[in-house]
């Protein structure tokens, strides 16, 4: 393992008290470097990891803090792929600490444990943690946000920005990628999460346990793209998920089935989401949730509202629905454009080519929705901005942005972004 401490300018005497301690840029090369280089980081430590293969059977533990603006940062040397921990446990990444950045990491499960396993568990006192750049395969739960029993403590803004989670093999029970729990400003953007489908329900990214002012935006997720998808239910993005047991939710908020708001304010926009064979968009009791500027093709259901018992509309506007929209109280629509010809619209939708079709002008002139700024590859929308992911004329290429190469940038509005952690 190799150190390589900052060096601090000359400072004035009177100032050497309030200095900072210095930071360190550590390089690690094996298993037991690797966590040694974790147990002892401080904030501003860099722990870059060598390429090659790193074999785990104990969960890697990130619980000391970083400070904002001095994230410690676990980052893998090369591109995604270059750097691989497999897990031979029934968890990879455990963070229970403040302000740190996981970046270019490849966490594959491998042996009898991985139909239970989860990639990166985010515990209660999770704070300021950005997750970019990484890959995840073939674990139960990809990425999982916990509750903390008794205190209800959550995780409180996490960026999970430019990842692809997938798994190459169908389990006999269910598969949930990103299964975020409680806590505030999640932040999930622009990543690839394909090929779950198991043979229970699966969902591909869902919050629950009443999450709130969060935004999930400019994912691509496909229920099968590479492999055939089980025999279960397949869910693209759900505000809701399966719901939580009243003992999760604060006093006030505990309904008959769960939370009365499993999320609030939840902001579902600019996602392409394809090949479910079940319902793509989903609310099961959450409060206020808005699906904006989406993508939906091949999917059973374009939205499901599967119980509601709290109150707020659910906004369904711009969007672009090779199906239609169910009749609710709750559900309030505008300029969508439903039971799409995917064919005349786009160039092919099926090879994730959704450049311009023949029709594609009639996508044009929908209202302009607060927040929704640019598109799906981060083209600035027009003043009469396109219906759907992608702003017409199209020059985003979906297909050639995987597999990922690198982190995508959020778009430029979002709300309260932790200062200190960067997607671009």
């Amino acid at each position: 393992m190799i150190i390589r401490k900052s060096v601090l300018p000359a400072l004035a005497c009177a100032s050497l008290l309030m200095q900072p301690a210095q930071s360190a840029e550590i390089i690690a090369s094996t298993p037991g470097e690797v966590i040694s280089a974790l147990g002892q980081a401080s904030a501003g430590d860099i722990i870059r990891v060598a390429p090659g293969v790193y074999e785990f059977s104990d969960p890697i533990h990130l619980d000391s803090a970083g400070l904002p603006g001095e994230p410690i940062q676990l980052i893998g040397d090369g591109r995604i792929g270059d750097v691989e921990f497999r897990i031979n446990g029934s968890l990879g990444l455990s963070i229970a600490g403040q302000d740190y950045v996981v970046e270019g990491i490849w966490l594959r499960c491998q042996g009898s444990q991985c139909t239970s396993a989860r990639g990166i568990s985010l515990w209660g006192s999770a704070r300021r943690i950005a997750i970019r750049g990484c890959r995840t395969t073939d674990f139960l739960q990809h990425i999982k946000g916990w509750i903390t029993s008794g205190t209800l403590d959550a995780p409180e803004d996490i960026t999970i920005a430019g990842n692809e989670s997938y798994n190459t093999v169908t389990f006999n029970g269910s598969s949930n990628v990103l299964n975020l729990d409680g806590g505030a400003r999640w932040r999930v953007v622009g990543n690839y999460v394909h090929d779950y489908g198991n043979a229970g329900i699966n969902y591909g990214i869902f919050l629950k346990g009443a999450t709130t002012q969060s935004v999930i935006e400019r994912n691509l997720v496909a229920g099968s793209y590479d492999r055939a998808a089980g025999s279960g239910a397949v869910v693209g993005i759900s505000f809701g998920g399966g719901r939580m047991g009243t003992q999760w939710c604060a006093a006030g908020n505990q309904g008959a089935g769960g939370c009365i708001c499993e999320d609030y304010d939840g902001i579902a926009r600019n996602n392409i989401v394809i090949n479910t064979s079940d319902t793509a968009l989903h609310v099961n009791s959450a409060c206020g949730s808005k699906f904006l500027n989406n993508i939906v093709y091949n999917a059973a259901t374009m939205l499901q509202i599967q119980s509601f018992e709290g109150e707020g509309d659910i906004e369904v506007r711009n969007n672009v629905l090779d199906g239609g929209l169910p009749n609710h109280n709750n559900v309030v629509t505008s300029d969508n454009f439903t039971n799409a010809n995917f064919a005349a619209l786009y160039n092919n939708a099926d090879g994730l080519d959704f450049s311009a079709g023949g029709d594609s002008g009639t996508l044009a002139a929908s209202a302009p929705l607060p927040g929704v700024v640019a598109d799906y590859c981060g083209a600035t929308r027009s003043s009469t901005p396109s219906r759907g992911a992608i702003e017409m004329p199209a020059a985003c290429d979906v297909a050639g942005r995987l597999p990922l190469g690198g982190v995508v940038e959020p778009d430029p509005v979002a709300p309260n972004p932790p200062a200190n952690l960067r997607v671009d």
